[in-house]
Order: structure tokens, then C-alpha cells, then sequence
């Protein structure tokens, strides 16, 4: 397909899967192919990983010339993007090899840089975690923070500064009780998350991936009885990363069930207050005979048919600027003006809502749908302790839900207040006063287009 973006991560991954089996040669070759395809394309980011893999497979070879090479090179670009955890691993990485060319002694690279001096080597070593931890704390980064003074204690000790590596282990043993309650309490959250979504399977991989990871550490740590010096590399460049995807994974399991400024508030407080919003418009849709058509398909069918159709709305919302809420077996709910407000509110929700309409048209799939469409005020907010829900409610989307059960089939029924928000923009039909339960007569529009 030509995709040069997935060939260069592949290749990168072949690179990595030959560095667990210790073929360093062709480690190098496959992780060098694709910083090459990367510097093609300007993929700034992977290239970054790509300095990384180098650099951890030089000093793997004790080739720490080699290793510095990239690895500066890596915290460069990382520098350019902005990217402070990624500065973070590759700093530790330096820190790393400075550490560990003084510890083996390795005379070739100390004199190279060093004039032969090991403790020069031990102090650049000191100043590179030292300021790598002040970095972890900023970004809130509390994991590699304690591994770094885990690090920096070794390295006192050789320089025989007892006393500061006395109290770099305080400072591991103070923050390693803070990391274990929110490690925890992370588990503990996208657990909760995972069985929402009915992800079962991943959490059998996630135990997988963890044991995979135990075994992986029980043959470093084999390995590091050999040679010693690899404890710098091994935990904190591999840990930091797998730090960085597991807080990716839990950022991006918030993100499919909140708003990200709903997410941003509950990571930063542990809680999200409700609130009021007065200028938002509300778009409910609901198949057509649903039951009867569903009777007539086998499981696989019916949810295979649900998922299509869901995936193109999601699609189609995200494009015009909407917040999913939820689907209740084949309803799908969704709202444009919060958490962010939108001026052209009512005119994102009837635009999404003729693009889905035509999406069932064209598509000519086993339902039809009838869509309804209301502006007004909400109340939204998170409900729920061990399963996070993000709602609305309020008359605006009862009544939406009124005039979607009160329209037709593959039509797009609204309400006069939203009419009058969007009268100069589209076509309509009027339909008269018609008859709403709990509402009594209310008027009602199609959208033509």
C-alpha cells in the first residue's frame, strides 16, 4: 500500500523482536532502516524511537560511544517536540551509559571523553539523573522519578558520597509507597473502564503482557548478575516506556467515555462537578422496527449490523464537532455546546444528522432510521462510582427523544426552538402541531436539506 509510516514501525519492531534475541547485528540493521524511512518522511516522533532502540542495543555491545551518539541525537529532536518524556528517557539513558562506562572501566570511552577520568564520567552521570528527576517531577512522572533515585543512590555510592546516597534512597523509599497506592488506584480505574466496555480479552492479555514482562525481567536480572552495569539501561529505559504505554492506554480508555475536558478535570481532582449548560442542541436516533428486523438475524448478524452503523456515526459526529453520550441498545445519543460551548450549536447537530441520514440511504443496509432533533438547556456530569458514565439530562433531550419517536422513518423531525435557530440555513416542512405525551401539542419541522 505503500504506507512508508507502517513499514518504518515495522521495521522498527524487527529491530526490537532481534534485540530480545540478542542478534545485535541485525538489530542494528532493521532499527537503522527504519530512521532512515523516518528521516524521509519527517516522522519526528519515531525517529526519537528509532535513536532509542540504537542507543539501547550499543550499550547492550558495550559500545558507548556508539550509544551516546544516538542517544543525544534522540533528546535533540525530543527537545524540538516538546517532548518531555521522551527527554526523560533518553536523558536517563545518557545518565545510563556515563554511569556504566565508569563502572566497567572501559578505558576507550573514558578516554575519548573523559581524558580517562571515571569519577568526571560518575558526576555527569550524577548531574543527568539529578536533573531528570526534577523533570519526572513536572510532568508528574512519579514511577521514573523513584527509579531515578534508585539510580542516583548507585551512583553516590561510587563517587563515596555516602551521605547523599543515603538520602537519594530516602527520597526512593518515601516515593516508592506514594507509586505503589497509584499504581493501584490505576488498575484499579481501568479495570473498571475495561469491563464497561466489555473488554474481558484485553484484560487477559493485559495479565499476559505482565507476565510476559516478569519473564522478561527474570532473564535481565539473570543477565545483570553477568554484567552489572546493565542495571542502568534496563530498568529505567524499558521501564519508563512501559510506564508511557500503560498511561497512554488508561488516558485513551478515559477518552472514549468522556469529553477531554471532563477527563482533563477528574485526572487532576479524582472528581468532575455537574453542571448546567444553557446553549446546546440534542440529536436522538433510534431504528426502525428494530425488534421485528432483529428476530429475523442470528446474534452475529445483529451486532455486526449495530457496529457498522454505530462506527459511521461516531465518525460522522466527530467530524462536526459532536459529544457522543451513550447508545441504549439500537438508540444513539449524542449533543453539540458542551463541555465546550458552540455558537453554530444547532447547526453541527443538523448537519451530522443529514449526514446520517443519507449514510442509512446510501448504505441500504437492513434498518431505516427516524432522527429527532431539540435545542435548549442540559444538565450533564459523571455518574456512577465503579463504572464511569458521562449524561445529560433535562426537557431538552426528553423532548428530543419525543420528537425522534414521533417522526418517520429515514426523516429528520425538530422542534420550533430550534427552528428558529437554524430557519435561514436549511429546507423544511412544517408539520403542524402534533400531539407529544407529556408535552401536549408541540410544533414540528422535517429537515429537507
Amino acid at each position: 500500500m505503500d504506507d512508508k509510516g507502517g513499514l518504518a514501525a515495522t521495521l522498527n519492531n524487527i529491530g526490537l523482536a532481534y534485540q530480545y534475541l540478542n542478534d545485535y547485528l541485525n538489530s542494528i540493521e532493521y532499527f537503522s532502516k527504519a530512521l532512515k524511512m523516518n528521516e524521509q518522511t519527517g516522522n519526528t516522533y519515531f525517529m526519537v524511537l528509532n535513536h532509542g532502540g540504537l542507543a539501547s542495543v550499543y550499550t547492550l555491545q558495550e559500545k558507548y560511544v556508539q550509544s551516546l551518539e544516538h542517544s543525544f541525537k534522540g533528546l535533540k529532536l525530543s527537545e524540538k517536540l516538546g517532548d518531555k518524556s521522551g527527554m526523560g528517557y533518553l536523558s536517563a539513558t545518557i545518565g545510563g551509559v556515563y554511569a556504566m562506562m565508569a563502572k566497567k572501566e572501559d578505558k576507550s570511552a573514558l578516554n575519548a571523553l573523559f581524558n580517562g577520568d571515571k569519577n568526571k564520567a560518575l558526576e555527569k552521570a550524577k548531574e543527568y539523573f539529578e536533573s531528570i528527576i526534577v523533570l519526572d517531577k513536572e510532568i508528574g512522572d512519579l514511577y521514573s522519578a523513584c527509579q531515578d533515585y534508585l539510580s542516583l543512590t548507585d551512583i553516590q555510592t561510587m563517587l563515596n558520597d555516602h551521605a547523599g546516597a543515603l538520602d537519594s534512597y530516602k527520597n526512593y523509599s518515601n516515593l516508592k509507597d506514594s507509586v505503589f497506592n497509584i499504581e493501584k488506584d490505576r488498575k484499579l480505574t481501568q479495570t473498571a473502564m475495561e469491563y464497561e466496555f466489555g473488554k474481558k480479552e484485553a484484560a487477559a492479555k493485559a495479565e499476559q503482557h505482565k507476565k510476559d514482562i516478569k519473564q522478561r525481567n527474570l532473564r535481565n536480572t539473570i543477565a545483570g548478575g553477568l554484567i552489572s552495569a546493565l542495571f542502568f539501561l534496563a530498568v529505567v529505559f524499558r521501564q519508563r516506556n512501559k510506564i508511557s504505554k500503560e498511561k497512554q492506554k488508561s488516558d485513551e480508555l478515559l477518552l472514549n467515555i468522556l469529553p477531554a475536558k471532563v477527563e482533563e478535570e477528574l485526572k487532576k481532582t479524582g472528581s468532575s462537578k455537574a453542571k448546567q449548560f444553557n446553549n446546546v442542541s440534542v440529536i436522538f436516533t433510534d431504528f426502525v422496527n428494530f425488534t421485528g428486523i432483529s428476530e429475523q438475524l442470528n446474534p452475529q448478524e445483529l451486532v455486526s449490523e449495530i457496529h457498522e452503523n454505530f462506527m459511521a456515526f461516531d465518525t460522522i459526529i466527530e467530524k462536526h464537532g459532536l459529544e457522543k453520550i451513550k447508545t441504549i441498545g439500537d438508540a444513539y445519543l449524542a449533543v453539540c455546546g458542551l463541555p465546550h460551548e458552540h455558537p453554530d450549536h444547532a447547526q453541527r447537530v443538523v448537519k451530522a444528522a443529514l449526514d446520517i441520514r443519507n449514510y442509512i440511504a446510501e448504505r441500504k443496509g437492513k434498518f431505516q432510521i427516524r432522527i429527532g432533533v431539540n435545542s435548549g438547556s442540559v444538565v450533564a456530569g459523571i455518574v456512577g462510582i465503579k463504572k464511569y458514565a458521562y449524561d445529560i439530562w433535562g426537557d431538552t433531550v426528553n423532548t428530543a427523544h419525543r420528537l425522534e419517536s414521533s417522526g418517520e422513518p429515514d426523516k429528520i423531525n425538530i422542534s420550533h426552538s430550534i427552528y428558529e435557530l437554524i430557519k435561514d440555513d436549511f429546507r423544511f416542512e412544517y408539520r403542524s402541531k402534533i400531539k407529544v405525551k407529556g408535552k401536549g401539542e408541540i410544533d414540528m419541522y422535517f429537515v429537507e436539506g
